[in-house]
């Protein structure tokens, strides 16, 4: 039976970012809420790492479709190259005055060869759409069909 190596959680704000982890979360679609200032990335959520048991020697990915949620946005800006690959989150930061979250938390989002997109936001939020799916690690992301298509809802 597989390991798992990380523990699941359904949904998280900007106090988990020490316990979890956005990197190679695929960014699906964007949009910007103007009456609340949200700004709202669909996304495949990479939920756990699952550690092979012998005989099988490669790891596995379990993933869920999620809304990730910045609230309070402005100052936009980005610098994302065409899509002509998966979008996909290498790191988020963030630049906190007196280490405590406020409106005036800066936020950058980087990705694997598509560029930035920096802006200060008061805090966000991550929540699961439906439960994970368990994929191969060379796929880190769902079909349409698997993730219900694209979608802003908050689980």
């Amino acid at each position: 039976m597989d390991e798992l190596i990380s523990k699941s959680l359904k949904s998280f704000t900007e106090r988990d970012l020490d316990a979890v982890t956005l990197y190679g979360a695929t960014i699906h679609a964007m949009a910007f809420d103007t009456t609340g200032g949200d700004l709202l990335l669909d996304i495949d959520y990479i939920d756990d790492w699952v550690k092979p048991t012998p005989p099988r020697r490669d790891v596995r990915v379990s993933v869920a479709p999620a809304t990730l949620v910045f609230h309070n946005v402005y100052g936009l800006e980005a610098d994302i190259l065409v899509f002509s690959s998966p979008f996909v989150i290498s790191k988020v930061s963030k630049d906190m005055i007196n280490d405590k979250p406020s409106k005036n938390t800066t936020w950058i989002i980087s990705t694997e060869r598509s560029g930035r997109i920096s802006f200060l936001s008061s805090g966000l939020i991550l929540s699961y759409r439906s439960e994970p799916t368990l994929l191969d690690s060379d796929k880190f992301m769902l079909t349409s069909q698997e993730r219900g298509g694209f979608s802003f809802g908050l689980g």
